[in-house]
């Protein structure tokens, strides 16, 4: 099966788990992603960001957040490397790994995070065709 096709599968997990009848059968879909997208994709490719991020946006959803973090962690560290630097995708994973980091307490480390990445959106948004 080609990528394209592991992505549209993603893009149906992302949609099943917005409509999951049970909080564990999205975290199945998720975690089931992010398997697919590193048996296809080399290791640090943007499309495994991507996975992982749906995984820990999942899980926090879930009131995980100590479960999402390795994950949104992961997402953040290859979205740096993996997407140009004007591209949104690494601004998102920061955000959620900051909700995830407060949401276990670590509110200042959290906010920090959040904080910066509400900068980053900004940088992205101002580069946009028309501003």
């Amino acid at each position: 099966m080609d990528a394209t096709r592991w992505r549209e599968i993603n893009e149906l997990a992302a949609v099943a788990a917005d409509t999951a009848p049970e909080e564990r059968d999205a975290e199945q879909l998720a975690h089931r992603a992010v398997d697919v997208h590193r048996a296809v994709y080399p290791a640090g490719h943007m499309e495994i960001s991507r996975a992982l991020s749906f995984l820990g946006r999942v899980l926090l959803r879930a009131g995980k957040p100590r479960e999402a973090e390795p994950a949104l962690r992961e997402s953040f560290d290859f979205g740096r490397k993996a997407f140009p630097k004007d591209n949104w995708r690494p601004a998102e994973s920061k955000l959620f790994l900051g909700v995830a980091l407060a949401s276990q307490g670590r509110r200042a480390e959290g906010q920090s995070l959040a904080q910066a990445a509400l900068k980053e959106f900004e940088r992205v948004i101002a580069g946009l065709p028309g501003n």
